[in-house]
């Protein structure tokens, strides 16, 4: 049975909102009271985990997103489920091809899952299934935690796990070196999380190419200084047009796709897991100058941006480091366990 399940399966390796059955370890599962809204909620389990975990933010749109709300309007008694701080926490999806002779309770029991679940993930309204069609199925994420022991220039990375290959399943990236994909767990879930943003923006956008980040077990790895502990990853940018890079190229202003590189940079630096970004500085201008065209404060471009102080002034989290003119280097920051 076990053998028959698994041909059909399609990894998607992703992380998405789980809906409303919580997870103990990962989420909590709020029952709305009266005279609660999504903007009150927030701030109550930011306050909650704040003071332990500061970089933990919960708000309207990520209450929307976790719950698959269309609007902000919530009911007496609705349930929410609440991602607790804790990067193992992210729900990963696979998605199975139904085969002859399949159930949903025969599918529920090998992944370990409630038929009542398949059917919400799925939207389905009844049990029956037809052979041939995909289904979507949420397991949890690593088992074991990682640990990165060290610092990024000396260090090592126990129980890491690998970044799947993803340009041949559509999953918006490829590994240039997969026996250097091994990374921390929060470096992993980031990169899963973030690079989907991108591919549900822009579908047809070509895949973003993922250079080292550590091997196994971490430790030196060469022409590297950093990249021992799982926590520092190097990404090509994306450049225009739809052809696909076979590596990393060298950006410029000319063949720059500065709106997408703009987008997962933000969106890896919203995660709040950013510790440094290493950007050329001519690369940096441009994307000052896009992110302050788009709204951001100046107070917020002096704290992210190093530009325009000069590339020798260690301030703010990107910062310029030669030999990044075709790809960027972000380093991630181990987050505190709830457990």
């Amino acid at each position: 049975m076990a053998k028959h399940l698994l041909t059909g399966i399609v990894l998607i390796l992703l992380t998405i909102p789980t809906g409303l059955q919580a997870n103990d370890r990962c989420e909590h599962v709020y029952k709305v009271r009266k005279n609660d809204t999504l903007s009150k909620i927030a701030k109550r389990f930011t306050r909650r985990y704040k003071r332990r975990y500061k970089t933990y933010k919960v708000t309207s749109r990520s209450l929307r997103r976790w719950n698959r709300l269309k609007s902000s309007r919530i009911r007496l008694g609705q349930k929410l489920v609440i991602k607790k701080p804790v990067p193992l926490c992210r729900r990963r999806t696979f998605k199975y091809q139904i085969k002859k002779g399949d159930t949903l309770l025969r599918i529920a029991k090998h992944f370990k899952v409630a038929v009542k679940d398949i059917k919400r993930w799925n939207r389905l309204k009844s049990n029956r299934i037809r052979r041939g069609k995909k289904l979507m199925i949420q397991v949890a994420g690593p088992s074991k935690k990682s640990k990165s022991a060290g610092s990024p220039q000396h260090g090592k990375l126990v129980d890491g796990e690998r970044l799947p290959q993803g340009r041949s399943r559509g999953w918006g990236y490829w590994s240039k070196k997969p026996k250097y994909s091994y990374g921390a767990n929060i470096t992993v879930t980031n990169l899963l999380d973030c690079i989907r943003m991108v591919k549900r923006k822009w579908h047809r956008a070509h895949d973003v190419v993922i250079g080292d980040i550590s091997k196994k077990g971490g430790g030196f790895l060469p022409p590297h200084v950093s990249h021992q502990t799982g926590l520092d990853v190097d990404i090509g940018y994306y450049h225009k047009g739809r052809k696909q890079p076979q590596g990393f190229r060298t950006a410029t202003a000319t063949n720059l796709d500065v709106r997408k590189s703009w987008y997962l940079i933000k969106a890896f630096i919203d995660t709040g897991d950013v510790d440094l970004i290493f950007v050329d500085y001519g690369l940096q201008a441009l994307f000052h100058r896009y992110a302050q065209k788009h709204g951001i404060s100046k107070k917020t471009l002096a704290k992210w941006f190093q530009y325009p102080r000069g590339r020798g002034i260690g301030r703010g989290m990107i910062r310029h480091s030669k030999g990044h003119k075709n790809h960027y280097h972000v380093r991630f920051k181990e987050r505190e366990e709830s457990e």
